[in-house]
Parts: structure tokens; sequence; C-alpha cells
């Protein structure tokens, strides 16, 4: 619950005059699940890193480092569309999608070479 206020306190800080009109934005639905999709992304890459410390070395080891570099793709792209979405960084249309589709091949990769080891 600290987090949560801590966060929208941020948020509210950050917004100026210039910035304010925005705050509807970020309470959007859209958004909202954004920022959702982003910190379960962010637990998902803690789960990676342990789960990739666990096989290290290993068999499992190369599909796992996909795996992880998936999730911070996750990320970066959640961090875009959010900042995209509020205006605060205008991107051109084609990057977001770019980043999914790279995130997409990884996940894709990853899932792949585990089913690669397992048979």
């Amino acid at each position: 619950m600290k987090k949560v206020m801590l966060f929208t306190v941020s948020i509210i800080l950050i917004c100026s005059d210039a910035y304010a009109a925005n705050l509807a934005m970020i309470t959007s639905t859209p958004t909202i699940m954004d920022i959702v999709i982003l910190i379960c992304g962010v637990g998902c890459v803690f789960g990676a890193i342990k789960i990739l410390n666990l096989v290290r070395g290993g068999q499992f080891s190369k599909s796992w480092q996909f795996l992880l570099s998936g999730f911070i793709v996750l990320i970066v792209v959640q961090l875009l569309r959010i900042l995209n979405a509020i205006e605060i960084l205008m991107l051109p249309v084609f990057i977001i999608p770019a980043c999914i589709i790279l995130m997409m091949g990884l996940f894709l990769y990853g899932i792949i070479e585990a089913k690669r080891i397992l048979s």
C-alpha cells in the first residue's frame, strides 16, 4: 500500500501545470493495465533471475537467458507505452510494435530451446 501511495505521489509531483491534463490519462484504464503489466513483468524478471541462478551452466541456462531477455524487453515496452500515453516521450508509431515483436521472438526462442532440450 505504501508503494502505491508513493508511486501516486511521485507521479503527481512530476506532473507540472503542463502535464496536469495528462493526470486523467494516467488514471485511464489502458494506462492502469500497462502499469499492472509492468509490475508483473518486474516480478517475472526477479523470478527468472532466481531460476537462472539455479540452472546456471546447465542445459536450461540458454533457454532461461532468452526468457529473461524477453521479460526485460517487456518491461521496456511497458515503460515506453506509459511514457507515450502520458505524452512525456513521443515515439514513432513503429517502435512499440517492433519491440513487442522482438519480445515475442525472444519468448518463442526460449520455449523452442527448452522443448529441444526436453525431447
